[in-house]
């Protein structure tokens, strides 16, 4: 599966962003993945990186259900809902990154996993974006 659906032609909004909360959500549990492999290695200590990556795995843990629930199909929520928790998760997975790199982990923003899910988390902002945008212009 690719990194990025923007080169993706002739798909309609709607199922632009449903591939791209796909993607989301898997980028996620990959950064989960990723951040739960780094338990344990010594990571240089000194600094207590464990404490930052036991924040990383609650902070991811908190918004598995916020992309879950847009990937129901569960249509109780609205566009400004979506965009409220794809922002939320994209807040957790900034918070998670910066935690690490206060605790001297400087390289967890250049890593591959972590950027994947910074695009993909983007991309899904800015489909509901356009939504959003498509909808208002229907409603006037």
């Amino acid at each position: 599966m690719a990194n990025s659906i923007s080169c993706l032609p002739n798909l309609n909004t709607s199922t632009s962003s449903t591939i791209a909360l796909q993607l989301a959500q898997t980028k996620l549990v990959q950064a989960k993945n990723w951040v739960q492999s780094l338990h344990g290695l010594d990571l240089d200590s000194s600094n207590n990186v464990d404490s930052a990556l036991r924040d990383c795995n609650k902070l991811y843990d908190e918004s598995e259900p916020r992309l879950a629930r847009l990937m129901s199909g569960e249509m109780s929520y609205n566009v400004d809902d979506a965009l409220t928790w794809l922002s939320g998760v994209l807040a957790n997975h900034g918070s998670c990154l910066d935690g690490l790199a206060e605790k001297g982990f400087v390289e967890a923003r250049s890593h591959l996993v972590a950027q994947n899910l910074t695009i993909s988390l983007g991309e899904s902002l800015a489909l509901y974006g356009k939504l959003k945008g498509t909808r208002n212009e229907k409603s006037k």
